[in-house]
């Protein structure tokens, strides 16, 4: 009997640990959630009274806890803007970006802000059946581009297979079909391929107001050119303390890695 009581004492404390845990766990996220929105809300105040410094401070607070979004980003970035930060304001609209793709107020505002960067960076030209080819990349997602590639390998072996059954069918697998499946199975893999390495070349933004990209990563290198706060580029690689970078008019070298942060 005793070790009866005793047991059921023991499940029952497990128990109640267990639902002080629990509800401990919310309590603490509640908690966690009201004193960023507080923060935020305070940041806002901060904002609109044109300390835009605190404003910053606030808002970066509330990164450093591991909150992101498109609001919180977006005011960063106007902050920024408002203390003449050019770079740290296109970054963090690129940043909210990610978020609200669509939202015509931050694509707004960045176009804005764009026109105060001093590098006036223009796509080199390319032929137009590249440019279709590419507008078409882009507007395919990595895992659609992956199912299309895999479905056309899935009707090639069928289409195979089944010529070999049906020896009729095999003129018509070899003339009509065999050609299109296999070069958009071939296209297919090319943008794959191309998707994988983008998202290895993450974009960046030039924050200092200014930065010497040269021809190797050292100082001791020649310099090349120089870029201004603001400049978009993408990350091909990385030495060190240094960071290869490239231009969408295809021009490119290496850059210390103070000078840039990833979007």
């Amino acid at each position: 009997m005793k070790r009866s009581i005793f047991l059921f004492f023991k499940k029952s404390l497990s128990i109640a640990f267990l639902l002080l845990f629990v509800f401990g766990e919310i309590a603490l996220g509640e908690k966690e959630e009201y004193d960023v929105r507080k923060a935020f809300e305070q940041g806002n105040v901060l904002y609109q009274k044109e300390d835009y410094a605190a404003a910053i401070k606030a808002y970066e607070e509330i990164l450093s806890r591991g909150v992101q979004g498109a609001s919180l980003y977006y005011n960063l970035g106007n902050a920024y803007f408002k203390v003449g930060q050019i770079g740290k304001a296109v970054l963090n609209y690129e940043r909210a970006l990610k978020f609200a793709p669509e939202d015509k107020e931050l694509m707004n505002n960045l176009t804005f802000v764009h026109e105060f960067l001093q590098d006036k960076v223009e796509a080199a030209e390319r032929p137009h059946w590249q440019r279709r080819l590419m507008r078409l990349h882009h507007f395919l997602s990595l895992n659609l581009v992956v199912g299309m590639a895999s479905l056309c390998y899935i009707l090639t072996l069928l289409f195979s297979a089944y010529a070999v059954i049906r020896p009729s069918f095999r003129p018509i697998f070899f003339r009509r079909l065999l050609v299109p499946l296999a070069s958009l199975f071939v296209l297919l893999s090319g943008f794959g391929v191309l998707k994988v390495l983008e998202s290895h070349f993450s974009p960046a933004i030039v924050i200092t107001e200014e930065i010497d990209v040269r021809y190797g990563p050292s100082p001791q290198e020649t310099k090349a050119f120089v870029l201004h706060a603001g400049t978009k580029c993408s990350v091909r690689d990385v030495s060190g303390e240094w960071i290869l970078i490239w231009l969408p008019n295809d021009r490119g070298g290496w850059v210390h890695q103070s000078g840039l942060e990833r979007i």
